[in-house]
This record gives C-alpha cells, structure tokens and sequence, in this order.
C-alpha cells in the first residue's frame, strides 16, 4: 500500500448524505465501502459493527458532520465497518488500552466513554469537570484525561486509578493553563503542552509543574509515546505554516530536550496544521515498545477532511482516507492477538 488511495473511498457516499468536495487521488484508489450498507445503518441511528471487525485493525474516526457518531474502518483495507452512536457530542480526543478498548472524549457532555474493541455498548463512562479534549493510558493502566479549560476557567488533567473509581485532579493554572492532549511515557510520567510551556506530572508525583524543552512550542497541540521516545507536536513549527514532531528524551535536570523532529508534509494543497497526530505502533500503546512507523493526522478544509498516512519518520505520506467535514480525533486499536 506504497500508494496514496482513498479519496474515492467514502465520496461516493456523500451524495447520498451530504456532499463531498472531489479530489483526485494521488496512485490507485482504495477498496469503495458499500455505499448501501453505509446509507442503511445510517437511518438507523444506533451503534453497529459487522461481526468480522472484532478480529480486524479498526481505525475509529469522530465524526463532524454526524456530533453524536464515531465511524469505525479496518485500519489496512479502509474499509466501513461499525458507526458508534447516541453516547457522546463532539467526539475530539481519543486513546486505546493494552486490550484495545478504545476511549473516546466527549467534550460537550463532559464525558470519556470506553468501548470494547470491536463493541457497540459502553463498558464505562465517566465524568470529568472541564471540557475534555484527549487521553492516555498509562503503562500500569491508569487513565488520564485532559480537560482543555474547566468551569473555573485553568484546565486540569484528571487520573483515574486503574481507569475507575474516583479522579484525582492536577492543574497548575500559573504556567499549565489552557491544556491540550497529554500523554504518558513508558515510564509512567505524564507530559501536557499549554501556551507557551510544556508541563510534567512525574510518575509518583502529586504535582503538575512547568519543565524546560529546548524547544519553542509555537501552537500547542497533542503529546503521544511513539514507542521509543515521548513526542511533542507544534502546529506551527519554526512559527510557519508546517507541523512539527518532536522526539524527546529526559536531561539530567528534569527537562525534556529535543533528538529529532519529524514535519508533516499533506499531500493536499490546503496545508494547514495536522491536529492530535496517532502514532500507530507495533502494539496498542503504552504497551508499544518498538518506535512506530505510522503517524496518522487529520488535515481539514471547509468541506471535507482527510486522514493521511504519514511514514514515520520522515514525515511522508503514502496514503489517505476521505471523511466526513470536520472530523474530530482518531485512533488505531490493533486486534488482540
């Protein structure tokens, strides 16, 4: 799949439910999902899955244009497989476990919702005190949710033990104020961007607190584990028009300092940032322990979005899906072996 493929993947679809903006695709075209199948389940309104893509790769995409939907594919054919409806509005950040359930963040309703890989019902839902905008999973199985700002107006980041029970909540409304994506490493410190500083809740700590980066974070945006190094994406890299990945390692004093960066070149003409960049590992993170060679982004314009395929880590694409305006958060669980 050395090709970009896609572009006619979904539009044939979206003259039955919206429109789409035509792009001609760069190499072959992927497989069509079943316009019919997707139309028919469609009406229906409730979550579905065809029974095959519990044992498939599943990529699940929020979907803008639908606020209530989750659109799930088979992550290598592209395939339209499963739609999650009716638990969520605005489906933004999401994150996936050791066992692939997937956690999907609502921010309208204030909620992270888990499903099962594969499943239609919610295993959990929880509530959280802000406006969540992403997730991560820690290598002990903690879940953290980050909430962009809360009702006091500083955002926070909320930590759930063993993704249950009771939160605790971090915020350091001095340097760690409008929060956007954190993410655990494989040793269990969590690392958010905000405007201006990055910030860290060390693995044991009881306290979120600004650290150096030998960086300049232009436009803050999502924090992920690649599988060898913990990754910081600026949505205007060198203060441009580019976005930027930064691999990063600890210094001796605490900090984080920058080894590599990879910047996103869209194979669109529109450009523009790539929001909550997905690296897709070898395993479900945090469990990936082998540097990943996929990073999934999503590239919007007015009337459509795409989901590109970046090789990981030169920052080349290979590959794209056509979805729906607007599309809110991805990610990749990879079927339990």
């Amino acid at each position: 799949m050395d090709s970009l493929r896609g572009a006619l993947s979904i539009c044939a679809v979206f003259a039955i439910i919206g429109g789409c903006r035509s792009q001609p695709p760069i190499g072959a075209p992927g497989a069509v999902p079943q316009a019919l199948a997707i139309a028919t389940h469609a009406e229906r309104g409730k979550s579905w899955m065809l029974a095959e893509a519990k044992s498939e790769d599943l990529l699940y995409v929020g979907d803008g244009l639908h606020p209530f939907a989750v659109s799930v594919y088979n992550y290598k054919s592209d395939k339209f497989v499963g739609q999650l409806s009716g638990s969520f509005y605005e489906a933004s950040g999401m994150c996936v476990d050791k066992k692939g359930d997937v956690w999907i963040t609502s921010d309208y309703t204030s909620q992270v919702i888990e499903y099962a890989h594969g499943g239609t019902s919610a295993l959990q839902t929880l509530s959280t005190n802000g406006t969540p905008t992403g997730c991560s999973i820690s290598p002990g199985g903690d879940l953290a949710v980050t909430n962009h700002s809360t009702q006091s107006g500083p955002g926070d980041i909320q930590i759930w033990k063993n993704a249950s029970g009771t939160p605790t909540s971090y915020s350091d409304p001095n340097a760690c104020y409008l929060l956007w994506p954190a993410g655990y490493d494989n040793r269990g410190n969590l690392y958010v961007e905000s405007q201006g500083y990055v910030c860290e809740l060390p693995a044991g700590g009881n306290a979120l607190s600004s650290i150096s980066f030998n960086r300049t974070i232009y436009y803050p945006s999502s924090i992920m584990w690649d599988g060898k190094y913990i990754t910081l994406t600026d949505q205007k890299y060198d203060n441009g028009y580019s976005t930027g990945i930064y691999r990063a390692a600890p210094t001796a004093d605490g900090g984080l300092r920058a080894v590599g960066v990879t910047v996103l070149q869209p194979a669109h003409s529109i450009g523009g940032p790539v929001s909550q960049p997905f690296f897709v590992g070898k395993k479900n993170t945090p469990a990936n322990d082998e540097e990943s060679k996929v990073i999934l982004g999503i590239i919007s314009s007015y009337s459509v979005t795409w989901i590109e395929y970046y090789r990981y880590t030169s920052g080349k694409p290979f590959r794209y899906l056509v979805s729906y305006p607007v599309t809110t958060g991805q990610a990749v669980s990879l079927a339990t072996k």
